[in-house]
């Protein structure tokens, strides 16, 4: 899309324009349904294809797909510089105050409960304001609009009511605009006034208040306030603005007025099945529509006869379909056009039926893996297929890919760019063990379980956030992550299997859910930046040496509601202070007195505690065996009882025994 300024000028270009239609109408968890919303989304996905969008819809979507659809569709075009996009939702929208006594203001899926009756389930449902200006910053897209046909408070953007300036010093400038239906305490109709006046606004250029051709982001949400208000007698009074961002409020959305796709009944039709995303080409001239991989569009008003389809990827290359497709008057052909297989990519038939990569022997940074090959899908990635890639920095895989196996990227060092398909339900053994260079991965929705290793020696992961489909997580999943920083654990994970962050120096923070049931062997061991945990109520078995070596753990949590464990003074007990499980290897008094009701001192309760010097045991305890006191290398004096029993090997050559009785 060119942009034309008044005197004739070509002022900006844009390459590609998407949109995301949602809608949520049969809500099931206490919010009243809202019928109309079906009709908007129709509505609305015409009146952007109208003005040359490449239209995408989400409908009655629960929240984990309600965020990963819109996750997916950023990560699919959010990254092309030259794109301009919008996300579009219908559906109810609320606001509540924080403990901080701001608002914030949420779109609510279908499955949310109404938060009056379980706010905290609504917050972890619904999609807050933040999240959108977390997404907004987060893409390269020069132009980003979110229309919200939702009331609610607690914005993230700040509103003008000024017209913006001439459209040349706009259409350059990265923008993220918001508009929104209403503020809160005022109710959408079901029947979307909203929705009536954003189609009369571009698709009759009623918002176009400079007459200059275009209708900015700023002068649609200025239209809509005055005409939504007008119509519904103060009522429902939309909002718009502008992130609050310096480096991302200088432009301006643009419409074109007068400019819509219009199919006309001469010709045919063709539809393009595509492997690669790029821009359609029909006889070898651009058609101005883009298609993604894996994606389907179609092409009106292609002439009739044989006709040759191409895809322009975004890096120049031109790719045709294998053959010509004829086109007849008022029908529809279809094309495949299928991604060329890279060189060194070895694959096999299964059953006749599909296609699984095998090896990769190649050495190019990047690799395109096709989404079919021989006119079949590939749906998995072998076993050991990339191993040791050491060239390899980034990957993409279609969408029909169901099944990476184990160890399929194992020791790609230099491996930085990874997209999981949202068809894949498993993470496998190894699959990015030792990928030392990827700094961040998104894990889908769709994936169930990760398994031992996974992510083990990938030293460059920073953060992790594992999404609620998650259920069970592997020993040893991200062990040696050295650079992770932060992890976020959610409420479906009911184990910390053993060793799964052992080793993870720069975990500073780590927030155990209330459903984990057992923190197994070793799991936090050596995490020398955590300064502090807590055991949540639901936690009924603890490996004794789970928090071994974490140098700089000063104080262990314990949930007053746990049946089984107890902490004083941040040392943790069991629930009747009759054993000492563990004393934190961080803490930096000198000496310590174990209370007189213990009996019991598990084994490494006090392993690596380089501050403690002197250490009193109470006659209760009436044995202590080897390996309680491993690495105390300044414990210079313990009182005991003489009838204690003690191990030749309980403590430091270097320790004075004095008995107390």
């Amino acid at each position: 899309m060119e942009i034309i300024s008044p005197n004739g000028d070509v002022v900006g270009r844009f390459s590609e324009a998407y949109a995301l239609v949602i809608g949520e109408s049969n809500y099931t968890n206490g919010w009243r349904r809202l019928p109309g919303v079906s009709e908007d989304v129709a509505a609305v996905k015409q009146l952007f294809e109208e003005c040359g969008f490449v239209v995408e819809t989400i409908q009655d979507a629960n929240s984990s797909k309600l965020r990963n659809g819109i996750m997916n569709f950023l990560d699919n075009y959010g990254y092309n510089k030259d794109a301009r996009i919008i996300i579009y939702f219908a559906g109810h929208g609320a606001t509540l105050i924080l403990e901080t006594n701001s608002k914030m203001g949420y779109i609510v899926p279908v499955d949310a409960p109404l938060p009056g009756h379980n706010e905290i389930a609504f917050k972890r449902s619904a999609l807050p304001m933040n999240q959108f200006s977390a997404w907004a910053k987060a893409y390269d897209a020069r132009h980003i609009l979110f229309i919200f046909d939702s009331c609610f408070s607690g914005t993230v953007f700040r509103s003008t009511t000024q017209l913006p300036p001439a459209i040349d010093r706009l259409i350059n400038q990265p923008v993220r605009q918001f508009i929104t239906a209403g503020e809160a305490d005022e109710e959408v109709p079901d029947e979307s006034v909203f929705r009536r006046q954003l189609e009369a606004g571009l698709r009759h250029g009623l918002a176009d208040m400079n007459k200059d051709g275009y209708v900015s982001g700023t002068e649609l949400g200025l239209y809509l306030y005055n005409t939504v208000s007008n119509y519904t007698d103060g009522k429902q009074n939309p909002m718009q603005g502008k992130l609050n961002d310096p480096n991302l409020d200088k432009g301006d959305f643009i419409f074109a007025v007068g400019t819509w796709n219009q199919p006309s009944a001469e010709g045919g039709s063709v539809t393009v099945e595509s492997d690669i995303s790029g821009e359609i080409y029909i006889d070898g001239k651009p058609t101005a529509r883009r298609i993604k991989t894996g994606g389907t569009e179609t092409i009106t008003n292609v002439s009739t006869g044989y006709t040759e389809v191409a895809v322009r990827e975004d890096n120049g290359a031109i790719v045709k379909a294998p053959q010509a497709v004829m086109v007849r008057q008022g029908q529809t052909a279809t094309i495949v056009i299928e991604c060329p297989v890279p060189e060194g990519l070895a694959f096999e038939l299964v059953e006749g039926k599909s296609i699984i990569i095998t090896k990769y022997s190649g050495n190019a940074a990047t690799v395109h893996i096709p989404g079919r090959i021989q006119g079949l899908l590939l749906t998995a990635i072998g076993e050991n297929a990339f191993e040791e890639c050491s060239s390899l920095i980034g990957v993409t895989m279609p969408s029909s890919v169901t099944d990476i196996g184990a160890c399929a990227f194992y020791k790609c060092s230099s491996l930085a760019r990874i997209s999981i398909p949202s068809s894949v339900m498993t993470i496998r053994k190894s699959t990015l063990s030792g990928c030392s260079s990827l700094a961040d991965v998104a894990i889908p929705y769709s994936i169930a379980e990760i398994e031992t290793l996974a992510f083990a020696n990938c030293s460059g992961l920073t953060s992790i956030t594992i999404p609620s489909s998650v259920t069970v997580i592997g020993m040893y999943a991200f062990a040696k992550c050295s650079g992770l920083k932060s992890v976020t654990i959610p409420s479906s994970v009911t184990v910390i299997s053993a060793f799964m962050f052992m080793d993870c120096s720069s975990l500073a923070s780590v927030s155990i859910p209330s459903s984990v049931t057992n923190i197994d062997l070793a799991a936090f061991r050596g995490c020398s930046s955590l300064a502090y945990i807590t055991i949540p109520s639901s936690v009924t078995r603890l490996a004794a040496d789970a928090f071994d070596n974490c140098s700089n753990l000063t104080e262990i949590t314990v949930d007053n509601r746990n049946q089984k464990y107890a902490s004083i003074d941040g040392v943790l007990f069991d629930k009747n202070i009759r054993t000492i499980i563990a004393y934190p290897a961080g803490k930096k008094a000198v000496t310590y007195a174990i209370p007189s009701s213990v009996a019991v001192i598990y084994h490494f309760a006090f392993s690596y505690c380089p501050s403690l010097t002197g250490l009193t045991i109470p006659p209760s305890v009436t044995a202590i065996g080897a390996g309680i006191f491993v690495n105390c290398r300044s414990l210079t004096s313990v009182t005991v009882s003489r009838r204690t029993f003690v191990s030749k090997e309980a403590f430091p050559d270097s320790t004075r025994i004095c008995y107390s009785d």
